[in-house]
């Protein structure tokens, strides 16, 4: 079941996923969005099915699109990539595109895991394509480095963290203009603590994180000032990977829909 909840007006609607039946490994990745021709609500989800076969994995890789118009899942009729790609979860949109982080196929994330080559899927909301966005070799052919996908001010970011006497580091590079392959650098944050994660950013363009001195204890979260480099505590702590954020947008979609009779938010 997944749950649409407009904030704005305190209404939510339950939309049953289909279950994906069959032998093998399933990885199912879920996407929001809101269409901008259209202001129709959509979620894409995505299944990756694979079977250990004679030295080698069978992969098949499938795509529905539920649309709040329609009240349905369906299968896009466009084409997609020629080669699945295991894609993570956190989707980014922006405009008419969802975004999400992925690697090359399946056979190569098994068996090199985050050092796989890396990539971008998106999905236009419009005309329901799908295009695998390469990243420079830099990025792509990098190992050992974690990665992520997030937006700051309109734009796609990519996030890169490395590890450097214990403590994490993070480079914010932005795709300029939309085009594919081409990112320019536009800060570094140098943190005094063993894990950071970026889980957005405010107007002004600074990073709001989770920080975490050693693993195991609470995760704090901060506040990151461009101009001084301080980073700010919030005094909120929690279980560290608990915390997320999000932007939204005041809208009156699911006023014209009844309540969901199997889940409803009041507070």
């Amino acid at each position: 079941m997944v749950v649409l909840w407009n904030h704005s007006i305190r209404k939510s609607i339950g939309v049953v996923v289909p279950r994906v039946s069959g032998w093998g490994f399933r990885h199912i990745v879920l996407g929001f969005g809101v269409c901008p021709i259209t202001s129709d609500p959509m979620i894409v989800k995505i299944t990756i099915v694979s079977m250990e076969m004679r030295n080698s994995i069978g992969v098949h890789w499938a795509v529905e699109v539920y649309t709040l118009s329609t009240g349905c899942w369906r299968i896009p009729t466009s084409k997609l990539p020629d080669k699945p790609v295991t894609v993570r979860w956190n989707p980014v949109v922006i405009d008419k595109f969802i975004y999400w982080f992925a690697f090359h196929g399946i056979e190569e994330f098994v068996k090199y895991g985050v050092d796989a080559n890396k990539l971008i899927l998106s999905f236009d909301m419009t005309t329901q394509e799908f295009t695998l966005i390469d990243l420079p070799n830099c990025f792509a052919h990098q190992s050992s480095i974690e990665f992520s996908i997030s937006k700051l001010k309109g734009s796609l970011v990519l996030l890169e963290y490395s590890t450097n006497n214990e403590k994490q580091d993070c480079v914010i590079w932005v795709m300029n203009n939309g085009v594919p392959n081409l990112f320019s650098k536009l800060f570094a944050i140098n943190a005094p603590y063993a894990s950071i994660k970026i889980l957005g950013f405010m107007k002004n363009g600074g990073p709001m994180m989770e920080t975490q001195d050693e693993f195991g204890e609470p995760a704090a979260f901060v506040f990151y000032d461009l101009c001084s480099k301080d980073f700010n505590h919030t005094a909120i702590y929690a279980k560290g990977g608990s915390f997320f954020v999000d932007s939204y947008m005041e809208t009156l979609l699911l006023l014209d829909y009844p309540d969901s009779s199997v889940f409803s938010i009041t507070s």
